[in-house]
């Protein structure tokens, strides 16, 4: 009777470590995914932003809304 529910606890055991490493693996796959959907949008805003700078910085209230833009960009591709 001991030997079964010893069988019983390491299959319960290995059960758990086996979910744990799939649910793991599916979040790693899940962060990989959204953060090159993210960057790829975010990428493209800072670049448009950069060529805006060029254009703008005769309007200083537009120049810091882009300067704005630009930092939170960098900002943002810092976190993900």
């Amino acid at each position: 009777m001991i030997y079964l529910i010893r069988g019983l606890l390491d299959c319960a055991t290995f059960t758990g470590v086996t979910s744990l490493y799939e649910l793991q693996e599916q979040q790693r796959v899940l962060m990989h995914t959204d953060s090159h959907d993210l960057r790829t949008p975010l990428t493209i805003i800072l670049g448009h932003s950069e060529l805006l700078t060029d254009r703008v910085e005769a309007n200083t209230t537009l120049a810091n809304n882009v300067e704005a833009i630009r930092r939170n960009i960098r900002h943002l591709n810092t976190m993900i």
